[in-house]
């Protein structure tokens, strides 16, 4: 669940209950520097290694920032949206 994806969900109860399972809150925007880098430092190496991936929802040339921005705005997309750069090694 996320933000990104709704403010509303459903879940099977049942699902918390057998697995043991907690439900909480976390934004690293309310938390504090030292938090956020905790966070981070747990994360990215998880990242990295491939052992959790973020969700994509799709990647948009920079010269399509105003469209990638309406995406986000109107459609309310699940995962993340990219803004690409071409390769300026390559020019």
């Amino acid at each position: 669940m996320g933000y990104s994806a709704d403010t509303e969900t459903t879940m099977r109860v049942s699902d918390l209950v057998w697995k043991l399972a907690d439900v909480s809150g976390f934004s690293l925007f309310a938390v504090s520097a030292d938090e956020q880098a905790e966070a981070y430092a747990s994360l990215l190496p998880l990242i990295a290694s491939g052992q959790i991936t973020p969700a994509r929802d799709r990647s948009y040339p920079l010269e399509q920032a105003p469209e990638a921005l309406r995406h986000l705005i109107e459609d309310r997309p699940f995962g993340k949206v990219i803004l690409t750069m071409r390769d300026l090694s390559v020019c």
